[in-house]
């Protein structure tokens, strides 16, 4: 027998006018009562905000699900960390090249600063530097060791250390960020990483990493015009040789000079050694720009160990800028991979220049004695009057004129290439170092905790309603007046 409802129906007062069929019952239909449905919608809202009050368990238990998968969450989600630095980067007018605006490409400091960082080659070297695959292994969030560990349950095969390297760099190629300031005056190095530590090493050797590059950017530019103007020099020279003999052949064949005929002091180099020419110079400015390198990580190096005495006397050894500090002292004491690929092209160039019988030291493209002696017999040359030499004595003067003037542009490069390594430190500073920082980048527990209240409190309401509209009951008043449309005049409680 169906038990009755507690709503009571009004008994029937008809006219008699209804068909006998019809109900008697008076009509009621909220529609014409509230035509935009506005009582309707307060009636829905009103029927889940009580739907957990008729099934307390449910929500209970649905809303202590939820917070409990957010409390695991938190605690198995990987949190990621920000550590960032500040380079000044300033523009600099001292220049002694006679075109510096096309020869110095850091007039521009920031330009292409993170295309020159963060090249793939680049980041492979420095993940291979601070070992980072074998450390984010040990330092992975327990998240990311269930999934290795249920990838290696269904393989059972370990994680390639080739793959894991390569997905590394991947990861450090998108979330290792250069940007320029205003007006491109500073340059800020920035990196989100699920480990502090990793992510302070990374940034302070992208750091060093970009401070070396443009180090040696610097000193290879102005190399690489010292090289152009010793190979113009050193083929004057030669010319210089060939005229001087041709003239003292021709004072013998005049009967001029009783002198007797030298050994010719050098002879031109055949067209293929014109690049011996390019090697050795190329040689010298790397061997420079690696003594440049290793004065900058001492200099960094002594720096860092200077403001770790400092801090050791302020902070305790557990704060975060002391372990900064004594992990960029250890990145510092290695050679940056900079520093290795520059120091193993210096020994190829060696290499080369020795099998092609080069010099593999500094020195003119004659020897000093000789030189002075080339110097002495085109002086005299050129104080002679014979006019039957008047050619070659022009010739000569042509030479020796072109000879002093790439003489003076050496000169001024390698005064150019001191006065930019003097100028370095004022150029770039770095006005904030990298930090370990002291929390995560954003308030995880606080975004769990309020995730899962929220959350939790959706999950009960919905649990709660869903049980309310399975059951197939009436349980509100405005059901009835809806779906029979009859007014209740009364309620009672069984």
């Amino acid at each position: 027998m169906a038990q009755p409802s507690k709503y009571s129906i009004p008994p029937d007062s008809a006219s008699d006018d209804r068909n006998p069929g019809e109900s008697m019952a008076p009509r009621y239909d909220a529609d014409e009562a509230d035509p935009f449905g506005w009582a309707l919608i307060g009636n829905y809202i009103g029927f889940v905000i009580r739907a957990p009050g008729r099934h307390k368990a449910l929500a209970g238990f649905v809303f202590g699900s939820v917070m409990a998968l957010a409390i695991v969450l938190f605690l198995v989600m990987p949190i990621r960390y920000r550590v960032q630095a500040v380079v000044l980067a300033q523009r600099t007018q001292m220049s002694t090249l006679p075109n510096p605006g096309a020869s110095r490409e850091w007039d521009v400091p920031t330009r292409g600063a993170r295309e020159t960082v963060i090249r793939r080659e680049n980041l492979v070297a420095l993940a291979k530097q601070l070992d980072l695959p074998e450390r984010y292994l040990q330092t992975r969030s327990p998240i990311v060791r269930a999934k290795d560990w249920v990838y290696h349950l269904m393989t059972g095969e370990a994680r390639d250390p080739n793959v894991l390297l390569e997905d590394l760099v991947d990861a450090l190629q998108s979330r290792l960020v250069l940007f320029p300031g205003p007006e491109g005056a500073t340059i800020t190095i920035s990196l989100d990483w699920s480990n502090r530590e990793l992510a302070f090493d990374v940034v302070q050797a992208t750091l060093q990493t970009f401070l070396e590059q443009r180090r040696v950017a610097e000193i290879e530019t102005v190399g690489e015009a010292i090289a152009i103007f010793q190979g113009h020099d050193e083929r004057v020279l030669q010319m210089i040789a060939v005229t001087v003999e041709q003239v003292e052949r021709k004072e013998r064949a005049l009967r001029l000079s009783t002198t007797p005929r030298r050994a010719p002091t050098m002879r031109p180099r055949a067209t293929d050694d014109q690049e011996l020419t390019r090697l050795e110079t190329r040689l010298a400015t790397r061997r420079r720009a690696l003594e440049e390198l290793e004065a900058l990580r001492q200099a960094r190096l002594a720096e860092m160990q200077a403001q770790l005495v400092q801090q050791q006397a302020v902070y305790a050894p557990s704060h975060p800028i002391l372990l900064g500090t004594t992990s960029a002292i250890a990145t510092l004491s290695r050679p940056s991979p900079q520093t290795l690929a520059l120091r193993a092209e210096t020994q190829e160039l060696e290499a080369e220049v020795a099998r092609r019988g080069g010099r593999t030291r500094d020195a003119g493209p004659f020897p000093a004695a000789v030189e002075n002696d080339l110097a002495d017999t085109s002086l005299r040359i050129l104080q002679m009057e014979d006019p039957r030499l008047e050619t070659e004595r022009r010739q000569l003067e042509d030479l020796l004129r072109q000879h002093s003037g790439l003489l003076q542009r050496i000169d001024s490069a390698r005064l150019e290439m001191d006065t930019a390594q003097a100028a370095f430190k004022y150029r770039y500073a770095v006005i904030t170092p990298p930090q370990l920082p002291k929390g995560p980048l954003k308030p995880y527990a606080i975004l769990y905790l309020v995730g899962g209240l929220l959350g939790g409190m959706a999950m009960a309401f919905f649990a709660a309603t869903t049980a309310d509209l399975r059951g197939g009951r009436v349980l509100e008043r405005w059901q009835v007046e809806k779906g029979l449309k009859l007014p209740i005049l009364g309620e009672f409680n069984r």
